[in-house]
């Protein structure tokens, strides 16, 4: 039997390929990006195009493989929208061939609400508001032990709290949901 390759897809928004340590940016801007690139059976892509100005529509066209005229998600910019429930997601085409498929997301684009949540294996969108019980008690731990010399220290401001240490910590250790 063979093994399905594994396949790490990191997506990173209002970010420019030559704003990045791949694209070959004078300042090393994304060295982890750049180690998993550069590792032998690596691929990243230099000549990509968004699909639309906004996160929605852009994340539809992403997992479905469509333009917005197909998935229609953003096109009249009303809350409630969802992809069509038949057209096919990148996770379940994944799922159909054997791999397993986890997303983590800070989004509310990205979630149950679009439908950019089907096909994963596991989803995890994560909040502020979700984040106790999203994140494993370790990564919680050293998330608080870091804060004061990692980020904006302790504050009642939880958009000051970037979410990126904690959902690094949970995408190497797997996330529980």
């Amino acid at each position: 039997m063979t093994k399905n390759p594994n396949v790490v897809w990191i997506t990173l928004e209002s970010v420019r390929q030559d704003h990045t340590s791949v694209g070959g940016y004078d300042s090393d801007t994304t060295p982890n990006i750049a180690n998993i690139a550069a590792k032998s059976r690596a691929t990243s892509f230099s000549h990509c195009f968004s699909h639309s100005l906004w996160t929605p529509p852009c994340s539809a066209s992403i997992l479905t493989g469509t333009y917005m005229s197909s998935h229609g998600l953003g096109m009249d910019g009303s809350a409630g929208e969802k992809i069509p429930a038949g057209l096919d997601t990148l996770p379940e085409l994944l799922s159909e061939e054997g791999y397993a498929t986890a997303c983590l997301s800070p989004s509310p684009y990205i979630s149950e609400a679009t439908g950019l949540d089907r096909g994963f294996d596991r989803f995890t969108r994560l909040s502020a508001k979700r984040l106790l019980n999203a994140a494993d008690p370790m990564s919680l731990i050293k998330y608080a032990l870091g804060v004061r010399s990692d980020g904006p220290g302790f504050t009642l401001n939880y958009r000051r709290h970037n979410l990126s240490f904690i959902m690094t910590e949970m995408a190497k250790n797997g996330s529980r949901n």
